[in-house]
């Protein structure tokens, strides 16, 4: 026969690595970090790595949804996603999205959902985002505008 205790630190890695491949079968758009319940401070990107995102103070959140716009003052959040989430709560609007290996896409906010004509694009300070919206990290003072837009 063979030694357990020789044999035991073997048994306990393929027991590792068996949980692992379970898991990443069973929910195929998690990484190792929403397993280990990181809070979300943790953010993979396939180019940068791990970043942190350091809440941020006194953003102002302007919802256009085209007929209308909502102006939310003195929001805090981390992220660009966070802020719309953030300005939605105050009005209890609903909200989701959808999340892609790029990141996360706002698919409805309102009574406003995206559809093959309609979307929701966000600026930061007038300019066009250039990354998915949990990814892009705001600065404090930032004007985050989400609008509901005619596709193309």
């Amino acid at each position: 026969m063979f030694d357990l205790k020789k044999f035991g630190a073997v048994y306990l890695l393929l027991a590792v690595v068996l949980v692992l491949f379970v898991l990443s079968r069973l929910f195929p758009n998690k990484t190792i970090f929403d397993f280990m319940g990181s809070g979300g401070s943790l953010t993979a990107t396939p180019s940068a790595g791990l970043q942190t995102q350091t809440t941020v103070q006194n953003l102002t959140v302007v919802l256009d949804f085209g007929t209308e716009q909502k102006t939310y003052t003195g929001i805090a959040a981390a992220n660009a996603y966070l802020a719309l989430v953030e300005a939605a709560k105050q009005d209890q609007l609903e909200y989701s999205s959808e999340e892609y290996g790029y990141g996360i896409q706002v698919t409805k906010v309102g009574n406003f959902a995206a559809s093959a004509t309609h979307g929701w694009a966000y600026f930061v300070n007038d300019i066009a985002g250039d990354a998915a919206p949990d990814r892009k990290t705001l600065s404090a003072n930032d004007r985050i505008e989400w609008k509901y837009i005619q596709l193309n």
